[in-house]
């Protein structure tokens, strides 16, 4: 059977698109973030080796691309998710690991635009993208020490571009979060139709339509 992983960044909506598409039939989802750390109790001694997460121990992991950690990754891979028994999974801390999954999975990737994402509603999320934009700071990749929502947007805008990028070169399908909000039930059934065999699509897309939520800067409101 196929293996099925969404990447996104922090409220970016996965949680809330992951969770209509783990209503079809077959999919066995993780439920969190299974290469997250801080959402695996079982394996997270292995994981934090190459994985980040907000974690003060692993959040530097977050920034660093899938080829300079390949042969970490494949041996963290099957020590863990292989030895697991999900095909449906998501991640907000691997802007630098689509490579690397796309090796094993049906990859897509979950965009978010920086401007209907930020001010976000919750503080918390703020706290997630400094995690990030301190990772790029052990990295060389940001520099001088912003305000907290400035640092939070930039690290937004960086690993957003890297990701897409790596999504471009990969041939992994984009799916818009922005226009998944505003779009006709036909448009988002087209547009959600990203090669995820055995997926009702239709079935998917009328749930979207049914529970997003509009505000006046077309964002919704899930966690």
């Amino acid at each position: 059977m196929s293996q099925y992983m969404l990447l996104s960044l922090p409220n970016s909506g996965s949680d809330w698109l992951m969770g209509i598409i783990a209503k079809q039939p077959d999919m066995k989802y993780y439920h969190k973030e299974f290469f997250n750390p801080i959402c695996n109790a079982k394996y997270r001694a292995t994981l934090e080796t190459v994985f980040g997460c907000e974690l003060i121990g692993s959040y530097r992991n977050i920034a660093i691309p899938s080829n300079e950690q390949s042969s970490g990754l494949e041996s963290v891979y099957q020590a863990t998710w292989n030895a697991a028994e999900f095909n449906l999974n998501k991640e907000v801390y691997s802007p630098g690991k689509l490579p690397f999954f796309n090796q094993h999975f049906r990859c897509a990737v979950l965009q978010r635009k920086t401007e209907s994402l930020f001010p976000p509603s919750r503080l918390r999320v703020l706290a997630w993208y400094d995690a990030i934009w301190h990772s790029l700071l052990a990295r060389n990749q940001v520099y001088g020490y912003p305000s907290l929502e400035h640092r939070a947007k930039q690290a937004h805008e960086i690993t957003a571009n890297a990701l897409f990028s790596d999504a471009f070169n990969e041939d992994v399908p984009v799916i818009s979060y922005d226009l998944l909000m505003t779009a006709s039930i036909a448009e988002v059934q087209k547009h959600l139709d990203c090669g995820w065999i055995g997926l009702d699509w239709n079935e998917v897309a009328k749930e979207v339509i049914a529970t997003r939520v509009r505000s006046n800067k077309t964002q919704t409101r899930t966690i």
